[in-house]
């Protein structure tokens, strides 16, 4: 993610463990910041969820591999 503040946050999920990334400090947030890869294979349903910093809520976007 890029264009980011100091405490926002994603999250990835895809068949397994949740992967995030998150903008600690005003370095991060000048970089462009990226979670750990993962593997899926076709049919897998993939989350990403963007977790905004002073606010409740995220937003959420879900696909399948094909």
């Amino acid at each position: 993610m890029w264009g980011t503040r100091v405490g926002d946050r994603v999250e990835l999920t895809a068949a397994g463990p949740t992967r995030s990334a998150g903008i600690v400090d005003a370095l991060d947030a000048k970089a462009y910041v990226c979670t750990p890869m993962t593997r899926t294979r076709p049919g897998t349903v993939v989350r990403a969820c963007f977790h905004p910093a002073g606010r409740t809520g995220r937003e959420c976007f879900e696909a399948t591999v094909r």
